[in-house]
């Protein structure tokens, strides 16, 4: 049952609601913490992958990673 109401929810979400957020969470450098390597990966891919409509409309943050903070994250070292 739970399956089925998240795949219900993940068909109502579309390509610019995704944008949308994931613009909130890079523009926090904090939130940098939670990128891991996968996370990333998967970000610059749905990216890239883009459908032409909007990716000719948004801007990438992984060819302007100034703008976009979380990016620059650099955890804590030994």
């Amino acid at each position: 049952m739970a399956r089925d109401s998240f795949l219900q929810v993940l068909n109502e979400i579309n390509d610019d609601e995704i944008e949308k957020n994931v613009r909130v969470l890079l523009s926090k450098e904090k939130n940098g913490s939670i990128l891991n390597t996968e996370i990333t990966a998967h970000l610059e891919y749905f990216y890239n992958t883009l459908n032409m409509d909007l990716s000719t409309k948004l801007e990438n943050p992984f060819k302007n990673h100034l703008k976009y903070p979380a990016l620059r994250y650099v955890g804590p070292t030994d």
